[in-house]
């Protein structure tokens, strides 16, 4: 039995093939970086601590500027955006001050960071990422989105592929 091209790009991944597939649609949709914080989140330790006393009550309240009303996997991706802005801002002690005052694991949230960068040096190397797509951006441009990327096309670009 042979793999499709978008099998071949799941069996690279390292991840469970569900989650490899909302990566790899994340990307084809240009909403990679909600999704990537996602995957990353549900394939390593939760960030949100448990705490003790006083310290749980003020994280609590703290936390409610996470909270996604939608649902948890975007209150995991605000998580991982607020902690990026953190680390952005005030680099080590940013990420600290963050995490202390939210009660979120600073370990947790450093290995997601890490796991999204290896993901996204794999969507590249499978040319599932376009060319200008930079981490620090939100991803492809309108027309870029619907240009389905040469990897998932079995090897041809959309516009080689019309003129043969």
């Amino acid at each position: 039995m042979e793999l499709t091209p978008l099998g071949r790009h799941l069996a690279r991944l390292p991840l469970d093939v569900r989650l490899g597939k909302m990566l790899v649609f994340g990307a084809l949709l240009g909403c990679l970086d909600p999704i990537a914080s996602v995957v990353a989140a549900l394939s390593t330790k939760s960030p949100f601590a448990a705490l003790l006393g006083d310290r749980q009550a003020a994280a609590e309240i703290a936390r409610k500027q996470l909270q996604a009303k939608q649902n948890d996997m975007l209150t995991m991706a605000n998580a991982f955006r607020g902690f990026q802005k953190a680390s952005l801002e005030g680099g080590d002690s940013g990420e600290r001050r963050f995490c202390d005052t939210l009660g979120l694991s600073r370990a947790a949230l450093a290995e997601q960071r890490e796991l999204r960068k290896r993901l996204e040096e794999l969507l590249r190397a499978a040319e599932l990422l376009p060319p200008s797509y930079e981490r620090s951006s939100r991803g492809p441009s309108l027309r870029e989105r619907h240009q389905p990327p040469v990897a998932l096309l079995g090897g041809k670009s959309a516009n080689r592929h019309s003129n043969q």
